[in-house]
């Protein structure tokens, strides 16, 4: 990460990893990234049969709003969430 005048240069670092063998059949892939010096943002899932399983190594992650609007605003270490292939 570099500074410049405007703050911090944006950055993505990311690295993929084969599933160990015991995994293998219950898990497809492992993915991390880290982002830095981007303006919080929104993430929006695709349609999946995949879950997503996130562990935040830094800071928390802040989730603004969930599927179920009852679900409060929270700052979380550690999330999984499935996306539906289709509507109900």
């Amino acid at each position: 990460m570099r500074n410049t005048l405007a703050g911090v240069e944006p950055v993505v670092d990311y690295s993929t990893r084969a599933v160990a063998e015991p995994l293998r059949g219950l898990v497809d892939g492992y993915l991390g990234y880290r982002m830095a010096g981007f303006p919080a943002g929104i993430h929006r899932g695709l349609p999946s049969r995949h879950m997503t399983f996130i562990v935040s190594i830094g800071a928390p992650i802040v989730v603004c709003a969930q599927t179920f609007r009852r679900n409060i605003p929270t700052a979380i270490g550690v999330y999984s969430a499935v996306c539906r292939r289709r509507p109900r």
